[in-house]
């Protein structure tokens, strides 16, 4: 059995796993005009958003 905690682990490694590539391929784009970026909060937290020529995406990792 297998238990949520664990799918959160995995999904915590992929994502990681994504943005070690995304930095080592230089914000390479995901699809036409967007590029990953980090945004800083007031806080000091880092999020990491999908930019784009028309909308900007939050996504909290």
């Amino acid at each position: 059995e297998i238990k949520p905690l664990s799918y959160f682990f995995i999904f915590d490694i992929m994502t990681k796993l994504l943005y070690y590539s995304k930095k080592k391929h230089n914000n390479r784009i995901l699809k036409h005009g967007q590029y990953w970026d980090t945004v800083k909060l007031k806080d000091g937290t880092l999020i990491y958003v999908v930019k784009s020529r028309y909308k900007s995406y939050p996504n909290k990792f």
